[in-house]
């Protein structure tokens, strides 16, 4: 019954590897954000930059769990996709952007797409580099890494094949992963988005193949702007619902719990965090690693102080998630078999209606 007690005589962070280069970046950056931003915003900053998580308080977890915005706190596909959407974009409109000799000169053996590929693989290394080296963010890396390169080679690659190809590469390197719930839970997300997403593909293709003028010709009247805004968000309401109800089972399983306000917290507060606190840090972290000076910080802190209280506001609601009791592991394994066979039997069909129209001489592509 003897109680110990003692105190800290000096405390010091050293890293694992302080003697890496990219090791030695991110302790430097989490250093700089350590004292220049407040005590709420700069833990939740490391996280999506550095992947350093160990600052982060337990309401803030629980926050963010509450409202079904836990992956956004470690670095995974959504961070690598973001910033390469908002730094391809900007690459490309830099090079069309250029006079017109200079953008002659670059475009005789690449295309302004292939230029901005190959602007933002240094970005994708060097982000990967400074992040955690977590399951999922490896596998980002590798399928933006083949997107990519696909891009250079004039080859459309397949999502689905890019997925396997990153887990293959994973379970390779490191047979145990598959057990990891971060492979699990990243892999999964990204495969019921992928299903959902090529359907929407198909669809949205074959309609506006039928009234592309008619539409464009509404559109420039602004009188089909509402209804395109409606789309969008449904769009967007799909993805995130196919993401939440396809890890859901392995959520209940490991946290017993599930957020009911999951796919409208994605589909409002992830764009502000995806659009304009990712890429802002990213690329402030970046001219701080080059050049000593951090721009932007204060808006940054603001914003993101903005941001966590209201996902914070959102996890006091009452039925903001609901409690699931523990239960056996078989249930798991039926409801992804039922994902399983729903996907063979889709694709017979698909591969069925192909045939059809292809012997009635149909040319519409998308069919």
């Amino acid at each position: 019954h003897n109680l110990l007690s003692g105190y800290a005589v000096e405390i010091k962070e050293a890293g694992t590897n302080p003697n890496g280069f990219f090791k030695r970046l991110r302790i430097r950056l989490n250093d700089f954000m350590k004292r220049n931003f407040s005590s709420e915003s700069s833990p939740f900053l490391m996280s999506i930059i550095t992947g350093e998580r160990s600052l982060l308080t337990k309401q803030t977890r629980d926050a963010f769990n509450a409202t079904g915005l836990a992956h956004i706190l470690s670095i995974s596909g959504a961070h690598f996709g973001l910033l390469l959407f908002v730094l391809f974009g900007l690459f490309r409109f830099l090079v069309k952007a250029l006079p017109y000799t200079a953008l002659v000169r670059l475009t005789v053996y690449l295309s302004p797409s292939q230029i901005a590929a190959i602007l933002c693989i240094p970005f994708m290394i060097g982000y990967l580099g400074i992040s955690d080296m977590s399951i999922p963010s490896i596998r980002s890396f590798i399928m933006i890494t083949l997107f990519l390169s696909g891009l250079l080679i004039h080859r459309k690659g397949f999502w689905l094949n890019t997925l396997l190809f990153a887990a293959v590469v994973i379970i390779l390197i490191q047979p145990d992963s598959i057990l990891d719930l971060s492979f699990q839970l990243s892999f999964i997300a990204v495969l019921c988005i992928g299903m959902v997403a090529e359907q929407m593909d198909g669809r949205s293709a074959d309609e506006q193949s039928s009234r592309a003028a008619e539409r464009l010709e509404q559109f420039k009247r602004f009188k089909l702007l509402p209804i395109a805004l409606m789309r969008y968000c449904a769009a967007a309401l799909k993805i995130s619902l196919a993401a939440t109800i396809g890890t859901a089972p392995l959520v209940a399983y490991y946290f017993h719990y599930f957020s009911l306000v999951s796919p409208i917290t994605n589909l409002i507060i992830t764009p502000v965090i995806g659009f304009v606190v990712l890429p802002l840090s990213l690329v402030s972290s970046f001219v701080f690693l080059a050049s000593g000076v951090f721009p932007l910080s204060s808006f940054i802190d603001a914003i993101t102080i903005f941001v966590l209280d209201a996902i914070k506001y959102t996890a006091q609601w009452n039925f903001v998630d609901i409690k699931i009791p523990a239960f056996p592991p078989a249930l798991l394994v039926v409801f992804y078999l039922g994902i399983l066979v729903y996907l063979i039997i889709e694709q017979k069909i698909r591969s069925s209606e192909v045939q059809k129209f292809q012997k009635e001489g149909s040319i519409n592509p998308y069919k």
